[in-house]
C-alpha cells in the first residue's frame, strides 16, 4: 500500500497528539529529552541553512514548552485549591483535560488557517505553522504558569 507524504505527516500527526499525553506522563518521572535543547543555537544554526531547518528548531522548542505546559496542568490537578474546579478528576479527566485538549485543537487549527493566509509570503507553509505554534505555546505557557499563584495570592 502507498501512502502518500502528506497523508504520512497527517497520520503521523494525528498519531502522535493521541499519544503525547501518555508519553509525557510516563516521562514526568524523568529528566526530558529535549530539556537541554538549545533553540537560541539551533536557530543561529538553522538561519544559514534554510526555513525547513528553522521549523525544525521551532518545533523543538514548541515540544520542549508543550512538556512544561503539561507538567504544570498536572501541578493544578494535584493542588488541593482545584480540586472542586477539576471536580475531582485527574489530568485524564475533568475539565482540565477538556481545557488542555480545547487549547490544542485552537491552537493547531488557528495555525493551519494562519499558515494558509501567508501563502505567498516570505517562508514555507510548514515555517509559518512552526513560527504560530511556538508563539501561541509561549503565550499559553506565560498564562498557565500563573494560575496557581493566582488562586493563593491576595491582590494588592
Amino acid at each position: 500500500m502507498k501512502v502518500s507524504f502528506s497523508k504520512f505527516v497527517i497520520l503521523t500527526s494525528a498519531l502522535s497528539a493521541f499519544l503525547v499525553p501518555s508519553v509525557l506522563w510516563a516521562q514526568s518521572s524523568q529528566p526530558a529529552i529535549s530539556q537541554y535543547f538549545n533553540f537560541e543555537q539551533c536557530m543561529n544554526k538553522a538561519s544559514t541553512i534554510n526555513d525547513v531547518a528553522s521549523a525544525d528548531c521551532m518545533r523543538q522548542e514548541n515540544m520542549r514548552i508543550e512538556q512544561l505546559i503539561y507538567a504544570e496542568y498536572e501541578n493544578i490537578v494535584n493542588d488541593e485549591n482545584f480540586k472542586d474546579w477539576n471536580e475531582n478528576g485527574t489530568m485524564y479527566r475533568g475539565k482540565m483535560r477538556s481545557l488542555y485538549e480545547t487549547w490544542k485543537a485552537y491552537r493547531d487549527s488557528f495555525c493551519s488557517l494562519y499558515a494558509f493566509s501567508m501563502d505567498g509570503y516570505l517562508g514555507s507553509e510548514e515555517y509559518n505553522t512552526q513560527r504560530c505554534l511556538l508563539d501561541l505555546t509561549r503565550k499559553h505557557y506565560d498564562y498557565i504558569k500563573v494560575i496557581r499563584q493566582n488562586k493563593v495570592s491576595t491582590p494588592d
